[in-house]
């Protein structure tokens, strides 16, 4: 009776619809609240320079760039790109580094590229899901990279000194976010987090340290 009232009050013929359920979509359905609520309640811990890191892409013989460290919270270390400069310049010369000094100066000399090699948009970067970045990322390192000529870029797009939440008075160290991209298509080639050796926020060992731990890391073993 519903039905034909609702003809009468369109005045055409009503397009029958089905409703089904089957065993088969409400397995699926039961599955897929399972995962998602093993998910919301994974203990699973945060990423750590403490755990294995993905396997690094072998950049020998290749032109890459290095950036300067990104804006981060506590401040970039003292003296960090300088540091991590001289290493990979002097112990790893299978590479051809381009680097923060040679980027700024390239720069320099295109200023109405509008790009900021010391504040990039890296928010993309920090995203675990994130296989590849886009604009405004993407075309400020693809202009980079053209103008220098290094098509792979290495990003550390966040560093700082880190103290134990748990020990007072414990020494902490320095922990850096890295990541390789390819500046043609965007892809993000490996993403690590990398520490070097505890002290006091002012030793030089620490500094030392983790320059040196990244440069092993993203470099070609020599």
């Amino acid at each position: 009776m519903q039905r034909r009232m609702l003809e009468k009050f369109n005045g055409t013929q009503a397009m029958p619809v089905r409703l089904f359920t089957s065993t088969s979509a409400l397995a699926s359905a039961s599955a897929f609240v399972l995962v998602l609520a093993a998910a919301c309640g994974s203990n699973e811990p945060p990423p750590s320079p403490d755990q294995p890191q993905p396997a690094v892409p072998n950049l020998a013989g290749q032109d890459v760039m290095v950036l300067p460290a990104q804006p981060s919270p506590g401040g970039i270390p003292a003296g960090f790109d300088a540091a991590l400069s001289a290493v990979l310049e002097t112990e790893y010369p299978s590479v051809r580094w381009v680097l923060p000094v040679e980027i700024d100066r390239a720069v320099a000399r295109s200023p109405t590229l509008g790009i900021r090699p010391h504040a990039l948009p890296v928010s993309v970067l920090r995203s675990e899901e994130a296989d590849r970045i886009g604009d405004p990322l993407y075309g400020d390192l693809r202009r980079l990279g053209a103008i220098v000529d290094a098509r792979y870029a290495v990003i550390v797009h966040r560093v700082g000194y880190v103290a134990p939440a748990d020990s007072v008075g414990a020494s902490g160290r320095i922990e850096a976010a890295v990541a390789i991209i390819d500046t043609i298509g965007g892809r993000i080639l490996w993403r690590g987090l990398v520490a070097g050796e505890r002290g006091g926020a002012d030793d030089e060992v620490v500094l030392a340290t983790a320059v040196r731990a990244i440069a092993r890391m993203i470099a070609p073993a020599q």
